[in-house]
């Protein structure tokens, strides 16, 4: 009598899952818009299934790189001051109605967009799970949220400094990544940055414009 033995699968084994890269969703974003004009809360929408982090990665960026956006900081950093609200209350990404239907063009988006590629595919090279406490902890990322809230008001001012919105914006970026991809490293350069931004804007309220150009030329 012939002993039956198991049926093999001839050892392949189920493919594993695929993780999903900040540059993989910037390019879904350019694909569903589809030549069009999106609205702020259309970006929310769609991004929304990767939390609020990637979110804030998003609207911080494009003041983190030579592309210029005339108009956009004060918009980009009032919802940026929102999202960190919610994010250091532990609630859903949310925008006012007025916010939501800012409008960008696709011409700006795609241009912005292709310009934010050339920077996360360098920065997911660096990006990996390292001190990740600093990321889960309900009470850090309260004080996270704290720290977003402070520098995306400081970008949303309408100041004729360039440097300006990319030092407010750049801690904002940082703590996002972290988050994003568990990264304490990141959250902890984001801190570093964020203290030099606020001394340099306490320079600007205090000594003026020269007190806040002498305080990044010294940093």
């Amino acid at each position: 009598m012939k002993r039956r033995g198991k049926r093999r699968n001839g050892g392949a084994t189920k493919p594993a899952k695929v993780r999903r890269t900040l540059s993989d969703d910037l390019q879904d974003l350019i694909a569903k818009a589809k030549g069009n004009a999106l609205t702020l809360g259309q970006v929310l929408e769609i991004f929304s299934r990767r939390g609020d982090a990637i979110i804030m990665v998003f609207l911080s960026l494009p003041f983190c790189q030579p592309i210029m956006i005339p108009g956009f900081s004060t918009p980009f950093g009032l919802a940026l001051a929102i999202l960190g609200a919610h994010y250091m209350v532990g609630r859903k990404p949310w925008l006012p109605r007025r916010l939501r239907d800012h409008s960008i063009s696709f011409k700006t988006l795609s241009h912005t967009v292709n310009g934010m590629l050339v920077v996360t595919r360098k920065l997911e090279k660096l990006l990996h799970p390292r001190l990740t406490r600093l990321c889960t902890e309900p009470a850090l990322n309260r004080v996270h949220g704290a720290l977003i809230v402070a520098c995306a008001i400081l970008l949303s001012l309408p100041l004729p400094i360039p440097a300006s919105n990319m030092l407010a914006a750049l801690p904002i970026l940082l703590i996002a990544l972290g988050v994003l991809e568990s990264d304490g490293v990141f959250v902890i350069a984001g801190y570093a940055v964020a203290a030099l931004c606020l001394a340099a804007f306490g320079a600007l309220a205090w000594l003026g414009t020269e007190g806040f150009e002498r305080l990044l030329r010294w940093a």
